[in-house]
């Protein structure tokens, strides 16, 4: 097994995958810990890992955990490639947030279905494939202070309905809440960079028009916000001229080799 790291997306999914398919050995391997040490505190620490392996919250949060992490890790190795496209990082994007969407609809089903296929391999009985009941203690009922306080519904959801709600809808959201960020801010890029991108991309079909002009002023206004933003943090940027830049767009156009798809 490969240890976490906080960093590397590639190390996380490593260390996950290891127990994804592997649990079975894992849990061998930490049985005969526990049957053949003679030092109590390492026998209680493996058989209480073997004894969490076991338990149907944990392999169905494994197998959530794993298809999340090797969708995100998939997509950060890709944007991070220094040829990548600005459309392209878009796309990524965009399908990566339709697949989140599907997941939280119906990713929590499919998880369940693998992971009684891991709890076959860890030969645990039919009744262990599911969610545990909550303990017949019963809690005391706390008073409310005020009128607008409500019940804590989750208590009388079952099992599944519980795990679903306390934890895989909460994970869902900040993972769409996440790539929601990232691909807002991608978005403002592309409105404001994206049709550089597309002038090299596109040399065949690109057209002066007053809309590229435009966006070149635009471009230029943004910039020069940026740069006396600098200013008061006493740093340095540069400005560029919008009109220039559209002429420079309108000459590059006609001299730029057509085998030519990014500009330095």
């Amino acid at each position: 097994m490969k240890a976490n790291c906080e960093t590397r997306w590639e190390a996380k999914v490593n260390s996950v995958r290891a127990v994804r398919y592997q649990i079975g050995e894992i849990y061998d391997a930490l049985v005969e810990v526990a049957d053949t040490t003679n030092e109590p505190n390492s026998r209680a620490e493996a058989m209480s890992l073997a004894n969490s392996l076991k338990t149907f919250s944990f392999l169905v949060t494994l197998v959530i955990w794993y298809d999340l992490l090797v969708q995100v890790n998939v997509v950060s190795k890709l944007m991070q490639q220094k040829d990548m496209q600005l459309d392209v990082t878009v796309t990524i994007l965009t399908k990566t947030m339709q697949f989140l969407r599907d997941f939280r609809n119906t990713g929590l089903e499919s998880s369940i279905v693998v992971a009684r296929q891991l709890a076959e391999d860890l030969e645990m009985n039919p009744d262990e494939m599911q969610f545990p009941n909550e303990s017949t203690v019963r809690r005391r009922r706390v008073r409310k202070q005020f009128a607008y306080e409500v019940d804590d519904e989750s208590a009388n959801l079952n099992p599944t309905e519980k795990f679903r709600t306390t934890f895989f809808l909460v994970v869902m959201d900040n993972a769409i809440s996440s790539f929601s960020e990232r691909f807002q801010q991608i978005k403002v890029f592309t409105e404001q960079f994206g049709f550089l991108f597309e002038f090299v991309s596109n040399k065949k079909t690109w057209t002066v028009s007053d809309n590229v002009k435009t966006q070149c002023v635009n471009l230029e206004t943004v910039l020069l916000s940026q740069t006396q933003s600098d200013i008061q943090n006493h740093t340095r940027s540069s400005v560029i001229d919008g009109i220039g830049l559209f002429d420079e767009m309108k000459t590059l156009r006609n001299i730029i080799p057509e085998n030519v798809c990014r500009l330095h």
